[in-house]
């Protein structure tokens, strides 16, 4: 049996460095921390994205204060979503699950300020 996995093994030709089944997968460049200026963005322009859409929603569309904080942070983690796809699609990006928490807490944060005044 030894014997056979032997010569099997043997009769198996290395893969040439031009083989076309194999693919190259680009490495991420640098490492996706949970803190650091990227998840800061993040949670900044989230934080705004939500207070702009709240005002509009609230006092341009006049609609109740629990419908603008509902729009408000549903269309801020819509972008969220649509920039980590991007990111998926891109050969410049990749997508972050730490990118979402981060959007979350930014949406999270602003509309608990709004709530308080």
């Amino acid at each position: 049996m030894l014997l056979v996995a032997t010569a099997s093994a043997a009769q198996t030709p290395d893969p040439s460095p031009h083989d076309s089944s194999k693919v190259d997968v680009p490495a991420i460049q640098g490492e996706d921390k949970w803190l650091g200026v990227d998840k800061a963005k993040h949670l900044v322009l989230s934080g705004f994205l939500t207070g702009v859409t709240y005002f509009g929603v609230d006092e341009i569309a006049n609609r109740p204060e629990q419908d603008a904080m509902v729009w408000s942070g549903g269309m801020t983690l819509a972008v969220g979503i649509g920039k980590e796809v991007y990111d998926m699609h891109s050969p410049k990006g990749h997508p972050s699950f730490k990118d979402l928490v981060a959007d979350a807490l930014g949406i999270a944060l602003a509309l608990f300020i709004i709530k308080s005044f």
